[in-house]
């Protein structure tokens, strides 16, 4: 309980919890970039867009969350994405569900950031396995949606698929590590993060 309240007092005071409107208008950027590589994937096979998708999902995200680095971008980033890119991973075919889903995905990141947040910014492992994990439990929720009986038959099959979507999901937030960390040095970067 000390940890959460001490992480909480942390993100307080470098002003986690506080959207400025550039922040608003980065995540929309950084939406409207993404949605344009995801529609350059579509031709691609199945299998290969499937994987590359994901790795790119999982990328945007990790960057959003380390340029930004406020409470809730990743849960708004989750549920624009589900408006603006057709078939997500994952997801497809569940319409209104696919909210949800991605709703309860946002939640996990959020929670499990405020649990591992060390406040050592060098490597992010806090961001890099909240967003692995949290991209992970989305064919647990999408299952769940849509029958609790094909999970029950399909236990192992789900698992298999969510241990492949976290080492996906890893290699995407360890991209946008590598690309943020180059680029966190950069006067743009800089102006962004710390004028108000």
């Amino acid at each position: 309980m000390q940890r959460i309240i001490s992480t909480f007092k942390a993100l307080r005071e470098n002003e986690y919890f506080t959207l400025r409107i550039k922040d608003m208008v980065a995540l929309l950027i950084m939406l409207v970039i993404w949605t344009t590589v995801h529609l350059l994937l579509r031709p691609l096979g199945v299998l290969p867009q499937f994987i590359i998708s994901f790795a790119v999902m999982a990328f945007f995200v990790t960057f959003t969350a380390l340029l930004i680095r406020k409470c809730g971008v990743v849960l708004f980033m989750y549920l624009l994405a589900v408006a603006a890119i057709p078939a997500l991973p994952d997801l497809s075919g569940l319409n209104m569900k696919a909210y949800v889903v991605m709703l309860i995905a946002g939640i996990i990141f959020e929670v499990l950031y405020l649990l591992l947040y060390s406040g050592v910014r060098t490597i992010p492992f806090d961001t890099i396995l909240a967003v692995a994990v949290s991209l992970a439990t989305i064919p647990l929720w999408t299952g769940l949606s849509l029958s609790l009986y094909i999970v029950k038959q399909r236990t192992l099959d789900l698992v298999n698929l969510m241990v492949l979507d976290f080492f996906i999901a890893g290699i995407g937030a360890l991209c946008a590590f590598l690309l943020w960390f180059w680029m966190r040095t950069q006067p743009f970067v800089m102006r962004f993060e710390y004028e108000s």
